[in-house]
């Protein structure tokens, strides 16, 4: 296949920062590149452009409405392709506005869709291009069914699910301590009031490393505001006993790198039961799942976990074998790679 990627962010710079820093996750996509080359495809990246020529280069999701990368990649840089692939949605739009006038064949289909009903912006422009669009590919189920349930839906819906570096989160059992509770996370479908309200007075050490806090904390609480690189994020799984993810409900998955990223490192994870984060957990098996904005079930579940030393380990042996398996980033590769020739070849 020829295959044509339109990313939101410029995969170069993220490059060029993941080799500076020596941190393996940082560079994914074009590791991803690599593989899907050494099987054979052919991959070419056009990057967002830079400047004002591009009407919103400083805004991450409208960043990718740049109608000189469109005409761009209609006009030649893409014409020969077999498939192009818009990550988030607003990189679609051009291409989907010009391809009938421009006679531009490839087929073409999105990577990261994010159900927002609350964002009017990004609902009329998936209701703009979800119908024209050959594929779709989703990280749940839940998405699917979103998707299906559309006056309109796409020709082609595609479960990838989600992925995580499992070499570079990896476990480090020496680092752990006792009765350690780690929260992060900067997004807004963080329950942070419910977290809270759960560890206020909790015999334990508890860190949240975010820079989203805002207002008094408990006594008990670290908050960790700044900056903190790969490696050091990586620590404090390592050194958690515990890591709390609490999540408001949402049909978008918040909180999965979170999740994974930690199950990886063979954290014990507890977390809150959204629709989106469904498919990545299994409760009592890879991760103990509480009724979210429920802070008495959330501090029941850290504090089993604390507790029962042998449902923490069980919790941790499963949630590292599910990372090294199902959600591996070449798991996720070769999902990627079906789900666009399955459509190339409709």
């Amino acid at each position: 296949m020829k295959i044509v990627i339109l990313p939101s962010l410029w995969w170069s710079k993220i490059d060029a920062q993941a080799e500076k820093e020596a941190t393996p996750p940082g560079d994914f996509p074009r590791r991803m590149m690599r593989w899907l080359e050494a099987d054979g495809h052919e991959i070419k990246v056009i990057e967002p452009t830079e400047g004002w020529l591009n009407p919103y280069p400083n805004q991450s999701f409208l960043r990718g409405l740049d109608p000189l990368r469109a005409v761009k990649a209609v006009a030649g840089a893409a014409r020969d392709a077999d498939i192009v692939v818009s990550t988030f949605e607003a990189g679609a739009v051009g291409l989907l506005a010009l391809r009938h006038l421009a006679f531009f064949k490839p087929k073409i289909a999105l990577w990261e869709f994010n159900p927002d009903p609350d964002w009017a912006v990004r609902t009329r422009i998936q209701h703009f291009i979800t119908p024209k669009l050959d594929l779709v590919m989703v990280l749940d189920e839940t998405q699917k069914e979103y998707l299906e349930k559309l006056d309109k839906p796409p020709r082609r819906i595609e479960v990838i699910g989600a992925h995580v570096d499992e070499e570079f989160y990896s476990p480090a059992p020496e680092m752990r301590r006792p009765r350690r509770v780690l929260a992060v996370g900067n997004d807004v479908g963080r329950d942070f009031e419910t977290f809270f309200s759960a560890v206020d007075g909790m015999d334990a050490e508890v860190v949240v490393v975010s820079q989203i806090i805002a207002g008094p904390t408990p006594a008990n609480v670290e908050i960790v505001a700044d900056y903190v690189p790969f490696p050091a994020f990586r620590d404090h799984y390592r050194s958690a006993d515990v890591v709390a993810v609490p999540l408001k409900p949402a049909l978008h998955p918040g909180g999965v790198s979170t999740v994974t990223e930690a199950m990886a490192c063979g954290s014990a994870v507890v977390v809150s039961e959204s629709p989106g984060i469904q498919s990545f957990v299994r409760h009592g098996e890879t991760a103990h799942v509480v009724p979210a904005g429920n802070p008495a079930a959330l501090r029941a579940g850290i504090e089993l976990v604390l507790n029962d030393a042998a449902y923490a380990e069980r919790l941790r042996r499963n949630a590292r074998a599910e990372m090294t398996g199902r959600l591996s980033q070449r798991a996720f590769a070769k999902r990627f790679e079906d789900a666009l020739q399955k459509a190339v070849n409709d």
